[in-house]
């Protein structure tokens, strides 16, 4: 099935999807219900969580993990907001679901490319997707192919024993909005992210 989502801050780029689940927000994104109540949780937002079935289980690493992107934002009101009900009555074929409904789950294969933008961000919540502070920042230099892992959604660099899902192609994009930071990710199949020691076990 080829990817159809594209807004201006998450596109698939390249590759393939499939559709394999359901969840509801937003325990198993480990987005808070705050995150929710203050605004809206965009589409894109990607955690890894524990898989929860056979079809889910092809798409795991060893510990029964897997990566899958939110693919419709998610809001405290949903369509029974006032904006939620014109959108609807207009036509809007974006209108985020109400928290605690269930949203759908989209799962890469391996090797597939997404493009990610957001504002500079120095805390992780629902309007962050990449982390340009703090512990794995991002940064327009950022070396080429650095391991990325997810905190809350939000793409930084992978720290020891920490899940990989995407290896950096491009940090330097020129954002639509000019104050964000555009960034090209090359999913993978997850893995745990380890450091070679310094000496020679075996001299």
């Amino acid at each position: 099935m080829s990817a159809i989502v594209k807004t201006q801050w998450f596109a698939w780029e390249r590759g393939e999807f499939e559709q394999i689940d359901y969840l509801k927000f937003p325990t198993t994104l480990a987005l808070s219900d705050a995150d929710a109540d203050v605004g809206t949780v965009k589409i894109g937002k990607g955690m890894g969580y524990a898989a929860n079935s056979l079809v889910n289980m092809k798409y795991a690493d060893p510990d029964g993990n897997f990566c899958g992107f939110l693919c419709v934002a998610v809001n405290k009101d949903g369509t029974t907001s006032v904006q939620g009900q014109l959108d609807y009555i207009r036509g809007s074929t974006n209108i985020p679901n109400k928290r605690g409904a269930i949203c759908s789950l989209r799962v890469p294969l391996p090797r597939g490319e997404i493009v990610v933008e957001g504002p500079p961000a120095t805390a992780v919540g629902y309007n962050n997707m990449i982390v340009t502070s703090g512990t794995g920042a991002l940064a327009a230099n950022t070396t080429l192919w650095t391991e990325l892992t997810m905190e809350k959604g939000a793409w930084r660099i992978a720290q020891p024993g920490e899940f990989v899902y995407g290896l950096l192609q491009q940090a330097n994009l020129t954002p639509v909005t000019a104050t964000n930071i555009r960034c090209r990710i090359q999913l993978v199949s997850m893995y745990k992210k380890y450091i070679l020691p310094v000496s020679d076990p075996w001299a």
